[in-house]
């Protein structure tokens, strides 16, 4: 009769390993680099040949044992990377570590790259028009903290609200991926069903360790220096932001190092029913391309379009700022000339603020 420790001294070495290393990811797909291919296994290749419609064979791992196996060539790993973060796939990447040519044994691999929809930093996988948001929210009493952080552009807001307006928050920024603590999964009973949300449980328990991240982060000794003493929703929904991003990229953004806290009493607020009947961004159809914004982006650089899209979706309300974009806009109308020319230099700017990740 054949034990678990017999079958273990006849697993195949490179089956081993790639245990050893999925151990270490349980909760993501596991892309594992075997020559000239991506591999995947077991139950992971059965999503990847799912998701992207590929085929799933066998192969054999030793101990007379077969398991599920299925592959994507290397080269065409940036465009099904697409297609397996819109599905909502927290992926892995392990690569050859050393050079097959001089390796005695087995290749030493390493996962480089964890990414979730909510972390993607690679410009070929990111929408120019809009921004990227990973999304964290704390429940404390009544009051309801966000952080919404776009790793991609170093934009980070945080926002304070309520059971009532919390959903149109949820709805105007549309994050990517929204992670939350266990106590507060009844916020999410209804509505969510158009975005991507996990329940997050890393080591932000309490406030004290959610204070301990965020001064890591931002080097302080104290949170009063950024604003933060005594707020214990927004210290667990910063400190729950900074833990999973901080366990999902081998490198953090060094460039997040500002917190913007907004107060939108200036602002007209829209719920999330007026932003979807209004299709201001996403249209009830799908098509995207007969939303207001699409209409009006006529901008020439990836700023300007994500400016444009939040100025439509978080209209002001301040005389004053009305006052100066219609000031701009009479200068626009009488100097067409100069007007032109700004436009063919704007056009030859790239992507100014995801450059700096």
């Amino acid at each position: 009769m054949s034990t678990k420790k017999n079958t273990e001294e006849k697993m195949s070495p490179g089956r081993r390993q790639y245990l050893d290393i999925k151990n270490n990811y349980k909760d993501c797909l596991l892309l594992y680099r075997m020559g000239d291919f991506y591999e995947t296994f077991d139950e992971d290749a059965k999503k990847l040949s799912s998701i992207l419609n590929i085929a799933l064979t066998a192969r054999d791992v030793g101990a007379e044992n077969k398991v599920p196996l299925a592959g994507i060539p290397y080269h065409s790993l940036e465009n099904n990377l697409m297609k397996l973060i819109n599905s909502g796939m927290k992926i892995a990447i392990a690569e050859q570590t050393s050079d097959p040519k001089e390796s005695k044994g087995i290749v030493d691999r390493a996962v480089t790259r964890v990414i979730t929809p909510g972390t993607v930093t690679d410009p070929d996988l990111l929408d120019s028009n809009d921004n990227n948001f990973l999304m964290s929210i704390y429940k404390d009493k009544e009051r309801i903290d966000i952080c919404a952080l776009d790793i991609s552009t170093g934009k980070f807001e945080t926002y304070i609200t309520n059971q009532e307006n919390f959903l149109n928050e949820i709805e105007r920024l549309n994050p990517r991926e929204i992670i939350f603590s266990k106590d507060n999964s009844d916020l999410f009973d209804e509505y969510f069903d158009s975005f991507l949300i996990r329940e997050y449980d890393g080591i932000v328990k309490n406030a004290s360790l959610g204070k301990s991240i965020i001064q890591t982060h931002f080097e302080v000794e104290d949170l009063s220096q950024i604003d933060l003493e005594n707020k214990k929703s927004l210290i667990m929904s910063l400190g729950m932001i900074l833990d999973f991003v901080g366990s999902n990229q081998k490198t953090f953004a060094k460039n997040i190092q500002k917190i913007n806290n907004i107060n939108r009493s200036d602002d007209l607020i829209l719920d999330y029913v007026t932003l979807r009947d209004l299709e201001i961004t996403k249209s009830i159809s799908g098509n995207d391309d007969n939303t207001l914004f699409s209409f009006m982006n006529l901008t020439s650089t990836p700023m300007g379009a994500r400016l444009l899209r939040n100025w439509l979706i978080t209209p002001t309300q301040k005389i004053k700022v009305i006052d100066e974009r219609h000031k701009k806009l009479e200068w626009i109308f009488e100097n067409k000339t100069n007007l032109y020319e700004l436009t063919e230099i704007l056009k030859k700017i790239s992507d100014l603020e995801r450059l700096t990740y």
